[in-house]
């Protein structure tokens, strides 16, 4: 089933790539990333495990950076995170927003490139998004739902 999630991830983020472009159909900007895999996991209310603060993990030279990210209160937690350039990086997603304003998801934007988790109706809910940011700089993510209020920082580090 991972397979299927991660094809129609797959599919979905080029077409977005291709409605990113100028009416010449060319993208405006170079893209700054390599997307090493894009894989999408849920879990829904019931069986989703509980986290307490959202945390960013860097692992040795060479291995994969893991990032937590809660939604929660109506915020992000953390609503800024480092990572090193050219890393692959592991953003898991919980969404433990029970409020009258659900449901949240998490969209990073990286260049012309773009990497999100579904937005699902039950929560908790956790989702997992796998990619590489190659360009140091500073990114934004948000949650579709609530793109003003619901934001982050990506510090991607050289």
């Amino acid at each position: 089933m991972k397979g299927v999630h991660a094809i129609v991830l797959v599919a979905a983020l080029s077409l977005i790539a291709a409605a990113c472009g100028d009416d010449s159909g060319t993208p405006t900007t170079a893209a700054t990333t390599v997307a090493t895999t894009v894989a999408s996991t849920s879990t829904t209310a019931g069986t989703a495990t509980t986290t307490t603060a959202g945390t960013a993990t860097t692992a040795p030279a060479g291995g994969s950076q893991e990032v937590t990210i809660i939604a929660v209160g109506g915020a992000f937690d953390p609503d800024e995170v480092t990572i090193k350039a050219g890393q692959e990086v592991v953003v898991t997603f919980t969404d433990n927003d029970t409020g009258a304003d659900e449901p949240h998801n998490i969209h990073f934007q990286i260049g012309d490139s773009h990497y999100f988790t579904p937005i699902n109706t039950s929560t908790p809910s956790t989702d997992t998004l796998t990619f590489t940011v190659d360009t140091p700089g500073e990114y934004q993510y948000w949650c579709d739902t609530h793109p003003t209020e619901l934001t982050g920082t990506l510090v991607v580090e050289p």
